[in-house]
């Protein structure tokens, strides 16, 4: 990845992807799950544990394969009964209702030892081929580097998840035996050995190969990214949302969408974003950490960020930017203003150019405006200010008092005309200009 940042922290769609994968194992309701990494990538188990508190970190004390990762949650597996699944932290696309059938394999006349999740692949590259036997038994899992010509014919390919029936895990585990060229221990050949002990080995074959696609580069975290953002778009349109483009749209792992929403070209929904129905959000359009209540209009140009509540029927026009702000039902800021840590009423217009100054250099304040309140263009509010109920504030002004109730507020520089100056200006700046030429 080329990138001082452990893999599995990479972002997609605004989480790091190992969480899809924490995410996953939740709804299987498992009993136990443990996270294996090495001693660099603590803040892996850092990052999880923030969401997942169900997780018990392991360290693996010496990077010697997959089947060596798995063997350092031993006390985890030695004594546990059940199904002990195996995932990689580095497939984010993977789907519960995959696993689920993995699962559901293990009880199952046939009663195996091991399950494997295989895919079928037109073009295998160089991924693993999965060996089978006439009663559709696996032999092996056999690397594509080892493969000979015949079995790299073989398009059931190894997919990477694994399952063991507990009570045979730790034995079989114990009994592989490290590669002649790396002396490391590969998960895989529990297929080989299984198969010797005389157990069970079976594949489910995912319907869905883009699932287990790994990411291992950054093309591969954008194509992970593309797939995810398919996924939820596709999700989205099926429950009443209408995207016009729907490929230029950015969703984010957590965004709620209502029906009867459309969103026009080029939106980008940042996490925790609440939108509600018959809402109209324009191009260009940047919001994050957001509630939009019923019957909005956004944008185009608009920028939503962290805090921000829109209650039902506001209209946020071009070019406006909102932050830490509520803002009243049928309020509208139509251009070019920044509403920031205000509170605003219902039914109040705010003009083009409108700023609330929220920093003073050291603090954050907050503005509050009352309902049916009209506020001028290219006005200043200077916080800490309170404006009252239906007040009306003129175009130019720099407030820095509240303002009563119904009260009118102007607060501008007192305009000096000078008769025939601009003839005076005029010529002055002739001579000017003629001196310098002359220079």
């Amino acid at each position: 990845m080329c990138s001082s940042l452990p893999k599995v922290l990479h972002s997609i769609g605004g989480r790091p992807m190992i969480h899809y994968v924490l995410e996953t194992a939740v709804a299987l309701q498992t009993e136990q799950i443990a996270l294996v990494v090495n001693h660099s990538q603590e803040s892996v188990i850092k990052e999880a544990q923030q969401t997942f508190s169900k997780i018990i970190p392991v360290i693996q004390e010496e990077q010697l394969g997959t089947a060596h990762a798995v063997l350092s949650a031993r006390t985890f597996i030695e004594n546990f009964k059940g199904i002990v699944l195996v995932l990689f932290g580095d497939t984010p696309l993977i789907r519960h209702q995959t696993l689920g059938e993995v699962i559901d394999r293990f009880s199952s006349p046939s009663k195996p030892a091991v399950v494997v999740v295989g895919m079928q692949l037109d073009d295998p590259k160089a991924y693993g081929r999965i060996v089978t036997s006439k009663d559709n038994q696996v032999d092996a899992i056999v690397e594509h580097k080892e493969a000979d010509e015949n079995i790299r014919k073989i398009k059931l390919c190894n997919a990477g998840v694994m399952a063991l029936d507990g009570v045979h895990a730790i034995k079989l585990l114990e009994k592989i035996l490290p590669q002649e060229s790396n002396q490391e221990y590969y998960l895989t050949d529990v297929v080989r050995v299984a198969r010797a002990e005389g157990l069970k080995a079976e594949v489910v074959v995912a319907q869905d190969p883009s699932e287990f696609e790994g990411v291992n580069t950054r093309k591969d975290l954008a194509e992970s990214e593309t797939k995810m953002q398919e996924r939820w778009r596709n999700k989205a349109l099926e429950q009443g949302v209408t995207m016009i483009s729907p490929e230029t749209v950015y969703l984010s792992y957590d965004t709620k969408i209502a029906s009867d929403v459309i969103i026009h070209p080029f939106v980008n929904l940042g996490p925790n974003t609440i939108i509600e129905q018959d809402v109209i959000i324009r191009s260009f359009s940047d919001i994050e950490d957001t509630h939009i209540k019923n019957g909005c209009t956004i944008g185009p140009f608009a920028r939503l960020r962290p805090g921000t509540v829109l209650e039902e029927n506001v209209k946020i026009g071009n070019f406006v930017e909102v932050k830490n702000s509520t803002l009243g039902a049928k309020t509208k800021v139509n251009h070019l203003s920044y509403i920031g840590d205000a509170v605003v009423g219902e039914k109040t217009n705010i003009g083009a150019g409108t700023i609330t100054c929220n920093y003073d250099g050291f603090s954050k304040w907050q503005t509050e405006i009352g309902d049916g309140v009209s506020i001028g263009a290219n006005t200043s509010l200077v916080a800490p200010l309170k404006i009252g109920n239906q007040a009306y504030i003129g175009a130019g002004s720099t407030i820095t008092k509240n303002i009563a109730p119904q009260s009118l507020a102007v607060a501008r520089a007192q305009v000096k005309e000078i008769e025939k100056g601009a003839i005076s200006l005029r010529n002055k700046k002739s001579t000017l200009t003629y001196e310098k030429d002359l220079g």
